[in-house]
């Protein structure tokens, strides 16, 4: 997941799920709650379809995905997508971005000194 920013702060909701809470900034700045974990292009379409909005982390906040903010632009390592959160609902694992990957680095030189 993207590093936390100033604009939005970690905490468990009244439900005990962990969530994330950020301002929409085009939306007058209203707090959006949203579930934590980065979703997979297709799970941004299980969650569209499912009813959720969808949002891009950005530098100042969070901004709602629209169709126009859709086509093109699907969540990954660079388009960190989340699902608005919903109480007693879990985000499933299908829907999530897998881990990154650790690069494998063949390296066999020996420090100098």
């Amino acid at each position: 997941m993207a590093a936390c920013m100033s604009k939005h702060r970690h905490a468990n909701h009244r439900c005990g799920q962990l969530t994330m809470v950020a301002l929409d900034y085009w939306a007058a700045a209203i707090p959006v709650t949203c579930d934590p974990w980065p979703l997979s292009p297709t799970g941004e379409v299980e969650a569209l379809r499912a009813g959720r909005r969808t949002y891009q982390i950005r530098h100042w906040g969070v901004r709602h995905r629209n169709a126009y903010r859709i086509a093109g632009n699907p969540p990954g390592p660079r388009t960190t997508v989340l699902a608005e959160h919903r109480c007693g609902e879990v985000i499933p694992e299908t829907w999530r971005q897998p881990p990154p990957r650790k690069p494998t680095t063949n390296n066999t030189q020996e420090v100098p000194f």
